[in-house]
């Protein structure tokens, strides 16, 4: 039997991390928001969780937003096929290429928010860029495929002690072939999530095929969780009684 190294351990954790946001609308919708409210208080640690901002399941929201669901995805298929060596070498400037993206987006989207929030603490219709949740999930795969290769590549290297032997048989064009292929996976994925959602979700549901259209928070700015259990109020972001 194969021993089981770093490397599959480290897949492993991010499997888990990656899959508890999902699995926390289903545990919802049957009721067993006992093991629902703990992953959500979790992850409200590390994430906004807008309910615009995010996806959805039986019309419960991703414990996470579009954004970061689409870095951890991203993150898990970087160390996926680097350790099934789909993808053996990527050269600097396509990571560099993968990051720009959410620089963009992301760093467009914080501006026209700082600069647009209302004194009452709506975010004003007329911001001067707000994104879309295909957009956010696209661009925080890329940025997650880019650094979690990063990390991928190190750990790989770190663990394998015949990795030094195996860089000249490197094959150059996995360094975008390869590279574009896994990349499509998120956009499949990405149409995959939207379609359960729309099928699965009565109230809420996606604002067309893609959910591409932008949306607004409609009241408080900073209303946690809507959709999601335990909905958290801006004067209270983290609300420890919904651990329990």
């Amino acid at each position: 039997m194969k021993k089981i190294n770093i490397f599959d351990y480290y897949i492993i954790f991010l499997t888990i991390l990656f899959a508890l946001p999902l699995l926390a609308p289903i545990f919802s919708h049957f009721g067993l928001d006992g093991v629902a409210k703990p992953i959500y208080f979790f992850y409200s640690f590390f994430c906004h969780q807008f309910h615009t901002r995010s996806l959805h399941l039986f019309d419960n929201q991703y414990a996470w937003c579009a954004r970061d669901t689409g870095i951890w995805f991203g993150w898990l298929l970087a160390a996926i096929s680097i350790r099934l060596s789909v993808l053996n070498n990527i050269k600097f400037k396509y990571y560099f290429l993968l990051l720009i993206p959410i620089v963009i987006d992301g760093g467009i989207q914080t501006f026209g928010t700082l600069q647009n929030i209302g004194t009452n603490g709506d975010l004003s219709s007329t911001s001067f860029y707000i994104s879309n949740n295909l957009m956010r999930f696209i661009t925080g795969g890329l940025f997650g495929f880019g650094i979690g290769s990063m990390f991928a590549f190190y750990i790989k290297a770190s663990t394998e002690k015949n990795i030094e032997g195996d860089k000249n048989e490197r094959s150059n064009k996995s360094s975008f072939k390869n590279l574009a292929s896994l990349l499509s996976i998120l956009l499949i994925t990405y149409i995959f999530l939207i379609q359960a959602w729309s099928i699965s979700s009565h109230e809420y549901k996606p604002t067309n095929f893609l959910d591409s259209k932008t949306k607004i928070q409609e009241t408080d700015f900073l209303q946690r969780r809507t959709n999601g259990v335990c909905p958290v109020a801006g004067e209270d972001m983290f609300k420890f009684e919904c651990f329990f």
